[in-house]
């Protein structure tokens, strides 16, 4: 049985009513303010985000750029997984009603959530990579960056990643079933025969395909631009009076912002990647215990889908103006830049 059906059936249970059950009243209540108001939370704030990253990122500035297509994407996949994540949420429950859960419906629906749930999560982690990677190609050669890396070119990597992946997770599609799991309840469980595969192989596989592998690319990676970004300035510098120039600037707020992008997504998603390779889903004196720490880690790792809007208004200036026109139906705001060159547009939707 999996860590998650375990979750659902500790803590969609009807609260405890004996004096000798009261810290398994405390637990169930901690659990519905963090699983249910803090999730609930967390997903209407980056589902706001994500469509507005969506509405900008279809903007004219931002066509053009190769970047634009992996933020754009991005954003859909990271909603596809916060609406799935609060699709568990046992909300009703708490509000005196019976919860309906899609993945309790039928083996259909038990195989289709978790396939794109598992799916959209990897995604979004390997989109932030690819960004990452396209950055490195950008530093290392400006001049061929135009010729290299173009819209069309992003799009059939983007697809590349979604057909991976999709292979990579298509045994769920014959690995779970839903199945009695007692107290006059179902739950989307691992076929007996596919048991052990479920609880010692997919974690592993999972945890290496959203977190470590992403993660050993992206720090290696920047490692690459930080270098690069260092050796570059320093060449301007005995070439000038030292003073930084505008290209300088934008390219120092780039690699902020993709140093930043990568902690954050080492900070939520390593985590809850860890947490399964030590949590015992089949020890029923654990259950609590296991409960929680998936409860708290899966917590974490949506701040991972909910928070990039952030990070793009907070260090993109041509974000922010776009979404400032939208905001104020400016038809016109994409004259007022027009002094820019491509150049540096393409630099800043970069550090977006």
């Amino acid at each position: 049985m999996s860590l998650t059906t375990h979750a659902q059936e500790y803590f969609t249970a009807e609260p405890p009513k004996g004096a000798e059950e009261r810290e398994l009243l405390s637990e169930t209540l901690f659990y519905a303010v963090v699983r249910v108001y803090l999730q609930l939370f967390i997903t209407g704030c980056g589902l706001v985000g994500n469509t507005l990253a969506v509405l900008v990122l279809r903007g004219s500035k931002f066509k053009h750029s190769s970047t634009s297509p992996y933020l754009f994407c991005l954003a859909i996949s990271d909603n596809i997984y916060l609406i799935l994540a609060a699709s568990m949420v046992p909300l009703m429950t708490y509000l005196g009603y019976k919860d309906v859960y899609i993945t309790k419906i039928n083996t259909g629906h038990c195989l289709s959530y978790y396939f794109i749930a598992y799916g959209s999560a990897q995604v979004s982690s390997w989109l932030i990579t690819a960004v990452t990677v396209e950055r490195v190609g950008v530093v290392a050669w400006p001049h061929k960056s135009k010729s290299l890396f173009t819209v069309r070119r992003s799009y059939i990597i983007i697809a590349t990643i979604i057909l991976v992946l999709a292979i990579e997770n298509s045994h769920i599609l014959f690995t779970f079933k839903v199945e009695p799991i007692g107290n006059n309840d179902t739950g989307c469980v691992a076929r007996e025969q596919l048991a052990q595969f479920s609880a010692a192989v997919w974690p592993w596989l999972d945890s290496m395909m959203y977190t470590f592998v992403p993660f050993a690319i992206i720090i290696i990676s920047n490692i690459i631009i930080i270098s690069i970004v260092i050796k570059s300035s320093r060449r301007r510098q005995e070439m000038t009076t030292g003073q930084e120039s505008k290209d300088d600037t934008e390219t120092n707020r780039m690699t902020k912002m993709l140093i930043s992008i990568s902690i954050f997504f080492i900070i939520t998603t390593t985590p809850i990647s860890i947490y399964l390779f030590y949590a015992d889903a089949n020890d029923p004196d654990r259950l609590s215990e296991n409960a929680m720490g998936y409860v708290v880690t899966s917590i974490v790792a949506s701040l991972n889908h909910s928070c990039n809007f952030i990070m793009y208004s907070l260090s993109g200036p041509t974000f922010r103006m776009e979404l400032k026109r939208i905001f104020t139906c400016d038809r016109d705001g994409s004259d007022r830049l027009g002094s820019s060159s491509w150049s540096s547009r393409s630099t800043i939707v970069s550090s977006t």
